[in-house]
C-alpha cells in the first residue's frame, strides 16, 4: 500500500487507509485476523480513539485478500432520522451500492412487502448478498451507539445479527458473512430489553494507546524541527499515554510551534494551547465531547462522585456498573485492574474545580462548600460547612440520589456543626443513616476477600475429630447432598465451610447460607462436565456472631448471564446422552420475598419438561434452593405489600467438555 506523505497531521476524522501518520497497534493485526478467519468482532470503545481508522485500514488490507467488505455508518442522517421501515431500507440499499449489486431495489422490496423490515433485511443477506457475492464477505457497522437515540428499537437487529453467527450450524454459507460493530457502547447496551440474552457473542478488539516503540511514523513528522524528536515524543505521551486524537494533535502543535523564534515546551504548549480555557480553544472538540458526555448520562451524579474517588486516588475497581461503564466509555478513565485516569492531561482538565462547577450545573446546592471543606482537610469548621438555612435544601436536592461516602460525611458535619439533632430527630435519622448504610457497602465491599481467606484459614487447620460430625451432617441431610450436586462442591470443602459456619452462626442459619460459601473454590475439572450460565452478583449483607463481630457475607442474585457454576459429570449423562449441548428456556416466577418457583422448561425443539421426576426438571428445580432474587428496596416494599409475583425467563445451557 502506498503511502500518501502529508505536511499536517490528521487528528479530525478518519485518517485515509495511506496516510503516512497512521500508527500500527496491536488491534490492527487482531482485528485483521479474527475477520480473515470469520470471526465476529466488535471494538466498542470512547470517542476518537481510532476506531474508524482502524476500519479503513482493516478493510484495505482484507480487500487485499480476496474478502468483499462494506461500512455502514449509522450516525448518517438518513438513517438516524427515520422511522423502522426505512431504517432497513436505509441499510439494504447502502449494502447494494457498497457490492455493486445490479438489483432493482425498489421492486425488490414491493415483491416483499409483506414481510417485516427485519425480514426483508434477513432475506436480502441470505437470497441476494450470500448468492451474488461468492467470496467471504465482512459487513463493518460503524457508530453503533446512534441506535440508543432512535425512536424505535434495535434488540431485534442485534438479535437478528447474534442469530447470523447461529446459522452457522445448519446453513454453512453464512459462514462467509461476518460483521464487525464499532462504537461507543458497551455489549450489555446494544440490546435493551434485560430479559433477552444480551449480546455476547464475537471476539473483542481492545484499542490501547499508543506505545512508544509503535509511534515511528508520529516521530518521523518531528525530525529536522527539534534536535531530539525522542526525546519530544516521550514528553508528549507522558501527557497524552497515546490518546490518539491527542497525540496527533500535539504533534501538530510541535510542528507549529518549531517555526516560532522561541519555540515552548511540550509542557508549555499543553497549558496554554490545550489545558488553560479549554471550553474555548478546544477545536476540533474532544474535552468537550468528554463532558457532554458526563452531562447525558443517566446517573451523572453517581459518574461524578465515582470519578471523584479515582482522581482522589482511591482503589477502584471495575464492578460492571453503569457509572464505571459509562466512565470507561467516556475515555476518561481505563481499566488497568482498578480504574485509573488516562493521562495527565485529563487530570489537569477534568479537576476538583471541575467536578465542583459540573454538580453546580446539575443543581447540586453544595458543592462550591464541598469542595472547600475537601481542600481544608475535612476540618469540622463552620466556615467550610453548610448553615442550618442551606443544610434543609441540601438534604432535599440529596435524598435519593446515588452520593458519595464524602458527600454524608460532609452533611453529617454540617448537622451536627448546627446541633440540628436537637430539634429534629427525623432529619438526623436520614442523613446518619445515609451515611451509615454507605459507609457499610465501602466497608463490606473492602473486607470481603479478607473474610472469605480468614474462613478457608480456619477451616483447614481444623482437627480430624472436629471434622467428622459434619460428615455425618452432609451423609444424612439431602438437601445438602442436593446442593453439592447441582454445584459441584467436593465434600471436603463443602464440610469445613459448614463447621466454620456452624462455630460462627447458629445451626439454623446453615441451611439458609450454604449457597453462600467462598468462591474460588478449587475443583478437580475432570469431575466436572456441565456449565449453568448465570451470573451471580454479590449484595453485602451483614451478620453479627456470638462475639457480636460483623460478618459480611455475599448473597448471589441472578443478574443476566456469564457466570458459570459447574456441575458433576453424573448427573447430566441422561440429561444430554450423545448431544454435545442442550439449551432450555425456564418460565420462572419470582415471589415478592425474592424466592423463585421454577414453573417449566422448554428445549430447542419446544418440547416441555413439567414432570418433577424428569432428570430435566430434578436438576432445575435446584434453582429453586440456590438463587435468590435480590430486588431494590423500592420494589420490595412495593411487591410485598401487593403480594406481587413477577414472571420471568432464563436461559439454561448444559454443555459437554
Amino acid at each position: 500500500m502506498d503511502e500518501q506523505y502529508i505536511d499536517e497531521y490528521i487528528f479530525s476524522g478518519s485518517l485515509p487507509e495511506n496516510a503516512s501518520t497512521y500508527v500500527t497497534r496491536d488491534a490492527d493485526n487482531e482485528l485483521y485476523e479474527a475477520l480473515r478467519q470469520g470471526k465476529f468482532c466488535y471494538v466498542l470503545n470512547s470517542r476518537q480513539s481510532g476506531k474508524s481508522s482502524l476500519r479503513v485500514r482493516t478493510m484495505s488490507r482484507l480487500r487485499e485478500v480476496g474478502v468483499e467488505c462494506a461500512s455502514i455508518d449509522l450516525s448518517s442522517v438518513s438513517i438516524h432520522s427515520a422511522t423502522q421501515e426505512n431504517w432497513y431500507a436505509d441499510l439494504i440499499v447502502k449494502l447494494i451500492d457498497s457490492f455493486d449489486l445490479d438489483i432493482d431495489f425498489q421492486q425488490w422490496w414491493e415483491k416483499n412487502k409483506l414481510n417485516s423490515s427485519l425480514m426483508k433485511f434477513g432475506n436480502f443477506l441470505e437470497k441476494i448478498l450470500l448468492r451474488e457475492i461468492k467470496e467471504n464477505i465482512v459487513i463493518f457497522i460503524d457508530e453503533i451507539d446512534s441506535v440508543l437515540s432512535l425512536q424505535f428499537s434495535t434488540d431485534y437487529f442485534f438479535a437478528f445479527i447474534r442469530s447470523c453467527y447461529n446459522q452457522r450450524v445448519d446453513n454453512p454459507e453464512y459462514n462467509r458473512l461476518t460483521f464487525c460493530l464499532l462504537g461507543v457502547a458497551s455489549p450489555s447496551n446494544l440490546i435493551e430489553d434485560k430479559q433477552r440474552t444480551p449480546f455476547n457473542i464475537g471476539k473483542a478488539i481492545s484499542l490501547k494507546g499508543f506505545q512508544l516503540h509503535e509511534v515511528k511514523p508520529l516521530q518521523l513528522g518531528l525530525e529536522g524541527k527539534f534536535s531530539n524528536t525522542q526525546v519530544v515524543m516521550e514528553e508528549i505521551l507522558k501527557w497524552t499515554e497515546g490518546q490518539p486524537f491527542l497525540t496527533q494533535k500535539l504533534c501538530q502543535f510541535m510542528v507549529e510551534e518549531s517555526e516560532r523564534e522561541n519555540p515552548r515546551t511540550v509542557e508549555q504548549v499543553v497549558k496554554s494551547r490545550i489545558i488553560e480555557n479549554w471550553e474555548f480553544q478546544d477545536e476540533p472538540q474532544h474535552l468537550r465531547t468528554i463532558s457532554e458526555r458526563i452531562m447525558k448520562s443517566k446517573n451523572k451524579i453517581g459518574f461524578l462522585n465515582l470519578y471523584r474517588k479515582i482522581l482522589e486516588g482511591k482503589v477502584v475497581k471495575y464492578d460492571n456498573s453503569e457509572e464505571a461503564s459509562d466512565l470507561l466509555l467516556s475515555g476518561l478513565v481505563e481499566n488497568q485492574g482498578r480504574l485509573k485516569i488516562y493521562n495527565q492531561l485529563y487530570i489537569f482538565v477534568f479537576n476538583q474545580k471541575w467536578i465542583t462547577r459540573t454538580l453546580e450545573k446539575l443543581g447540586c446546592p453544595y458543592a462550591e462548600q464541598l469542595q472547600e471543606w475537601i481542600q481544608s482537610g475535612r476540618m469540622n469548621n463552620s466556615q467550610f460547612l453548610l448553615p442550618e438555612e442551606f443544610l434543609y435544601k441540601a438534604w432535599q436536592w440529596a435524598d435519593g440520589k446515588s452520593l458519595s461516602l464524602v458527600d454524608y460525611e460532609f452533611l453529617c458535619a454540617s448537622l451536627l456543626a448546627n446541633n440540628i439533632s436537637k430539634n429534629n430527630s427525623n432529619f438526623e435519622n436520614k442523613i446518619f443513616s445515609a451515611l451509615k448504610v454507605k459507609e457499610a457497602q465501602e466497608n463490606t465491599d473492602k473486607r470481603l476477600p479478607n473474610i472469605r481467606k480468614d474462613v478457608r484459614v480456619k477451616s483447614s487447620n481444623l482437627s480430624k475429630s472436629k471434622k467428622q460430625p459434619i460428615y455425618n451432617f452432609y451423609k444424612n441431610n439431602t438437601y445438602i447432598q442436593l446442593l453439592m450436586l447441582v454445584l459441584g462442591i467436593p465434600a471436603i470443602i463443602l464440610t469445613l465451610q459448614i463447621l466454620f459456619l456452624q462455630k460462627n452462626i447458629d445451626n439454623n442459619y446453615i441451611l439458609r447460607t450454604i449457597n453462600q460459601l467462598p468462591e474460588n473454590t478449587n475443583f478437580n475439572s475432570s469431575d466436572l462436565k456441565t456449565d449453568l450460565l448465570f451470573s451471580i452478583i454479590p449484595n453485602s449483607t451483614i451478620l453479627i456472631n456470638s462475639e457480636d463481630r460483623i460478618i459480611p457475607v455475599a448473597t448471589p442474585r441472578l443478574f443476566e448471564n456469564n457466570k458459570i457454576i459447574s456441575v458433576p459429570n453424573t448427573l447430566v449423562s441422561s440429561l444430554l446422552s450423545n448431544q454435545q449441548q442442550k439449551n432450555l428456556k425456564l418460565e420462572v416466577e419470582i415471589r415478592y420475598d425474592g424466592s423463585i418457583k421454577v414453573l417449566r422448561a422448554t428445549d430447542e425443539n419446544n418440547i416441555i419438561y413439567d414432570n418433577p421426576q424428569s432428570s430435566e426438571m430434578q436438576l432445575i428445580k435446584q434453582i429453586e434452593n440456590i438463587f435468590r432474587y435480590n430486588y431494590k428496596d423500592e420494589v420490595a416494599r412495593w411487591g410485598y405489600q401487593r403480594k406481587q409475583t413477577l414472571s420471568y425467563s432464563l436461559s439454561l445451557t448444559i454443555l459437554k467438555y
